[in-house]
């Protein structure tokens, strides 16, 4: 484990300090092929057996982030659409604690332009997504449905008749359509909002653009659910890769970054992992700096795999004493 970054030095949480641990998730938790290691699992629920909370953090909506809280076996936060909201655990209906939308003038705007340059619009709630029938529907959702690897809540209605201001955006083209639409968007609305993705995001013939709140990162989304939970941010492990995530790992009070991160993430974090996320990056973190285990950098058998036997008991538990 480095420590060997640009920021800052902190002192290292103390047994017992870390009350939230803060995942992004492609690149950080999920593996290329979107699974998750058992190390990693058996960390995580170690962790959540001593009293630890885990929040999955993605620019996902909450239905896109349930097949993988479905793989840890564990009941987590949520913190989605890059950072414009918080919800609750599953077991209590995944109550909404924190929102930021897009004020409803911008997003009109933005949803206007797409209108003139051809591209699909999907506009996000956190439990719907509504986009307007046309005669590549099927094409777009199902591309997107491929992206995030599950069926998702889609609403056939146009996105300038939702009653609700959007928490997210998402522009769905061909691929030679994207340069010149990104650059409008930018002119026309890019003060207002923060846009992620470009031409060089595409798969199968499609680019992908998405826009939130010029206010929304993924920092203000775990500030948001943090304050319901009563936790300080200096109680908060956050764990990354992308440059998306730095706000994230710079406002936690431990901040990782995964060795598979970029010059930014590094320049931010408090720490560097050893493993990338391919080789269980975050159950690293997690041993080191919430679990104190000895040696965290090389696998470290902490339970059986995929254990279900934790308890926050003396004898179980490496947080307490």
């Amino acid at each position: 484990m480095s420590t060997d970054c640009a920021r800052t030095p902190r002192t290292p949480p103390k047994p017992g300090q870390i009350q939230l641990i803060a995942l992004d998730l492609d690149g950080t938790l999920l593996r290329s092929d979107n699974t998750i290691g058992a190390r990693t699992v058996n960390a995580l629920r170690a962790a959540q057996g001593c009293g630890v909370r885990i929040a999955l953090v993605s620019g996902r909506m909450n239905a896109a982030m349930e097949p993988t809280t479905d793989q840890l076996g564990l009941d987590t936060h949520l913190i989605s659409c890059h950072g414009a909201a918080a919800a609750g655990l599953r077991a209590e209906g995944r109550r909404p604690l924190f929102e930021l939308p897009l004020p409803m003038p911008v997003a009109l705007r933005a949803v206007a332009l797409a209108r003139e340059h051809g591209v699909h619009v999907n506009c996000f709630e956190s439990n719907a997504i509504h986009t307007p029938f046309s005669p590549d529907l099927r094409r777009f959702t199902e591309f997107y449905q491929r992206k995030m690897g599950t069926a998702l809540p889609f609403v056939t209605e146009p996105c300038e008749t939702i009653a609700t201001a959007p928490l997210k955006i998402g522009f769905i083209m061909e691929k030679a359509a994207c340069p010149k639409f990104e650059s409008e968007l930018r002119l026309a609305v890019g003060c207002e909002m923060n846009i992620w993705g470009s031409a060089g995001a595409k798969a199968g013939g499609l680019a992908q653009l998405e826009c939130v709140s010029d206010r929304v990162n993924k920092a203000v989304g775990l500030q948001g659910l943090c304050a319901a939970l009563g936790i300080e941010l200096s109680s908060v492990l956050a764990v990354g890769d992308g440059d998306n995530d730095v706000p994230m790992i710079d406002c936690a009070g431990w901040g990782v970054g995964v060795a598979n991160a970029t010059a930014g993430v590094r320049r931010a974090a408090c720490a560097i992992t050893d493993n990338d996320h391919n080789h269980d990056a975050v159950a690293e973190a997690v041993e080191r700096w919430v679990l104190n285990v000895a040696g965290a950098g090389a696998p470290v058998a902490i339970a059986s795999p995929l254990s279900d036997s934790w308890a926050a008991t003396d004898a179980s538990c490496p947080l307490i004493g």
